[in-house]
Formats: structure tokens, sequence, C-alpha cells
């Protein structure tokens, strides 16, 4: 539906669509479904991922060893890798499906956010990489948790009440 709005800056009225603010309004119907289907997206990834390293952490707990021992320079962390990649996993399980079902979102964005930088970090740290086409591959995964980082600090800042 077209309508005229004057405009006390224009001798001639603006015209605009007033479906567009209504579709995309804080609160509607069109928000509320994108973000709940945003939110369940986003988390399917961590529940799956966190689910097989609490798992089975596999060759995850070499490749996080040096970057394990850096952290432990700053911060008391357990001596014991596989138990903090498997906490890792857990916590990015645990995150991911409180941020899926909308159970506190903003602080499981801020969980997983927290747990995917070392993760990218430790697993793909595509400068280290001599082999070129296996550097390649990190790096496209590097960038990819990357966008992931950029999904959760969009989560982590949204507000079902946040205006336009």
């Amino acid at each position: 539906m077209r309508r005229a709005i004057p405009d006390s800056d224009h001798q001639l009225p603006v015209v605009t669509t007033a479906r567009s603010d209504a579709a995309t309004a804080p609160g509607t119907m069109t928000t509320t479904v994108v973000r709940a289907l945003a939110r369940a997206l986003t988390g399917a990834v961590y529940i799956s991922g966190g689910y097989a390293v609490a798992r089975a952490p596999g060759g995850r707990v070499g490749k996080a060893a040096d970057t394990l021992a850096k952290i432990r320079r700053v911060v008391p962390l357990p001596i014991d890798d596989e138990l903090i990649v498997r906490v890792n996993g857990g916590a990015q399980l645990v995150a991911g499906a409180a941020l899926a079902l909308g159970i506190k979102p903003r602080f499981s964005a801020a969980v997983l956010a927290a747990s995917l930088l070392p993760t990218t970090i430790a697993g793909h740290a595509f400068w280290t990489v001599d082999d070129p086409s296996e550097r390649r591959v990190q790096q496209v995964q590097f960038l990819k948790n990357m966008a992931m980082l950029g999904g959760l600090l969009f989560a982590l800042i949204d507000s079902p009440r946040s205006a336009r």
C-alpha cells in the first residue's frame, strides 16, 4: 500500500511503502520467526561439533597443545589438554543448544564466541602451513570461523526489543 506523507522540508508529499516498515519492525511475526531461525541454524553447528569433540577429541588435542601452552602463560588452566578440549566441546554443545532454543541467547553467544577464538587459532593457523593447497584449506576454514564469530557477535547484541 502506498501513501503520501507530508514532509515539512519539501513542497511535495513524499511517497512511501507502509509494508516495508511494518514487516521489519521489532517484535513483528517476521522478525520473531527470522530471529528464531537464525538462532536455531547457528546453534546447530555448535551442537553437532561440540558433541563430536566432547565424545572423541582425537587429533584436536595435538593441534590445541601449542595454543594451550601459550594461554597457560597468562591464564591458569589444567595441564590435561584432552580434558580442556573435551570441556570446550561440551561448552559448545550446551551453549549451542541454549542458543538454538532461545535460552539466554546473548550469554550463549558470548560463551560460543569465547570458545571459538582459541579453537580457530589452534585448529586453523593457516599462516604456519607451508604447503600452498593445505594453507588455502586452513585459510578458508579460518575465514569461515571468523564469519561464524560475526554471526555470534550479532546474536550477542541482538534484542527482541531493539529498534532499527
